[in-house]
């Protein structure tokens, strides 16, 4: 192979790893969001815990924000209560231990699968996300049924208009 030949084929693997480590910190950021949400604390009360500035969190969350050092991923497990396997799990893409199952929200944030036949990107996994919590959250009675199925549907209206 002649020079030019293999600086393009090095060029083209270093940019596909670089999509897949932004590929990864998007998947991050989801996740982090998820359980900051779900422990119910703010931007402000993380940083109150981990130090870790909030425009920097949210730039994180939103995909904008490259994976973070392991001793702030560090920072971030403590602040959430989680452990930090979960996030590096997230970030290095690896399967989780066989001695715990994942939740089916880590499950829709952390793996790669297809709809539609495409790979599927942060903005669909987010509306798989909310859809999940949606229908988890929901009473599903006789008074609230009707309602909460004209919700679901407008929700997965917008995950369609997406993918």
């Amino acid at each position: 192979m002649n020079d030019d030949k293999l600086k393009e084929k090095n060029k083209s693997d270093v940019d596909q790893l670089n999509d897949e480590i932004d590929a990864l910190a998007k998947n991050l950021g989801v996740l982090i969001r998820y359980f900051r949400e779900l422990r119910g604390l703010s931007l402000n009360d993380v940083y109150m815990v981990s130090g870790i500035s909030p425009s920097y969190l949210n730039r994180l969350e939103q995909g904008q924000r490259d994976s973070p050092s392991i001793k702030i991923v560090k920072r971030f497990a403590e602040a959430l209560k989680i452990p930090s396997d979960v996030l590096f799990e997230a970030i290095f893409h690896e399967k989780a231990p066989k001695e715990r199952n994942l939740s089916l929200e880590e499950l829709l944030i952390c793996s790669d699968y297809l709809v539609n036949d495409e790979p599927v990107n942060r903005e669909i996994k987010e509306h798989l996300l909310a859809i999940v919590k949606h229908i988890l959250s929901c009473e599903w009675t006789s008074e609230t049924k009707m309602r909460e199925s004209c919700n679901l549907a407008d929700m997965i209206d917008r995950l369609r208009k997406v993918s």
